[in-house]
């Protein structure tokens, strides 16, 4: 049943993002036994795997995860033994559309991963954006069938991953269903920010839609991530670009350059600094960002 759900869910997901020109059939997720038979990780490999020092950083992370709370030490320390983090700069691309299947997922440790979905005019279009310890990175390799790349991955910030092979991740979930509820989850909340994204494109004006980014990057990708809260004295500060900021809404440069300028002069940022946004005012940026106020013309 939950691996229905969870098919069906992340198809739904897939789909509406513009991710998949097709939906693959519903398989079974593998047991052990079946990923033993397949001879591409063999029972050596599980049960004789040497928990090296490099490790430990590993598994510290994964530890630190609440989808991996049921597995038990001797599992997690099997899973961390095949996973391996690497380091991009910003600008940096993890995957491209169009690869060949790496069969293995990512979870964001630090930094900001952002998932590209091209158009046919050779335009880049940010479906998602990917804060540490987000697991779409993760939960997008499975159920599916091997195939190509149906996006791009590209840091926007200086970002640090955890590489966890396909195979490594079947082996933990052969009897752990819990974790097919947690990932259920995170792809409903993904769906419904998809929703968000594509009514906003279709119908919102462009300062409200930079206005409700801004917002987003600030609660969860800030420095410190602000609180929405009476009296909050903090200053969010986000790295972003102009045209990182023009990708994420569906506008132009020009036009994000314009609109934060207006927003600078209505006292709401701080825009002094290349590629450097501090948020001055969370409750105005809120009001306009909910359509409840306005910024002077632009």
């Amino acid at each position: 049943m939950l691996i229905n759900i969870f098919n069906s869910i992340l198809c739904l997901l897939v789909c509406t993002s513009g991710i998949l020109h097709r939906v693959a059939e519903e398989i079974p997720v593998p047991t052990l036994s079946t990923v033993l038979k397949s001879g591409e990780l063999t029972a050596e490999k599980v049960s004789g795997a040497q928990f090296r020092s490099e490790d430990s950083e590993v598994y510290r992370f994964l530890s630190s995860l609440d989808i991996f709370s049921k597995l038990s030490e001797k599992e997690l320390r099997t899973l961390a033994t095949s996973c391996r983090f690497q380091s991009f700069e910003s600008g940096a691309y993890l995957a491209y559309e169009g690869d060949d299947h790496t069969s293995r997922g990512f979870v964001v440790a630090k930094g900001r991963v952002a998932l590209l979905k091209t158009s046919l005019n050779g335009k880049e279009f940010i479906v998602e954006l990917l804060s540490p310890r987000n697991l779409i990175g993760l939960a997008l390799t499975l159920p599916l069938r091997a195939r190509d790349e149906q996006l791009s991955a590209r840091a926007q910030t200086p970002t640090k991953v955890l590489w966890v092979p396909k195979e490594s991740f079947i082996v933990s979930l052969d009897h752990h269903t819990p974790i097919f509820r947690e990932l259920i989850g995170i792809l409903v909340d993904s769906l419904q920010s998809s929703f968000r994204l594509s009514r906003g494109l279709a119908h919102d004006r462009v300062e409200i839609r930079i206005a409700a980014v801004l917002l987003t990057l600030a609660l969860k990708f800030a420095r410190t991530p602000a609180v929405l809260k009476s009296g909050a004295t903090d200053v969010p500060t986000i790295d972003i670009t102009r045209q990182q900021l023009a990708d994420l809404t569906g506008t132009t440069n020009e036009t994000a350059i314009r609109v934060t300028r207006a927003m600078q002069r209505a006292g709401m940022i701080d825009i002094k600094q290349p590629g450097v946004v501090r948020v001055l005012s969370l409750p105005d940026l809120q009001k306009l960002a909910e359509g409840e106020s306005v910024i002077q013309k632009f």
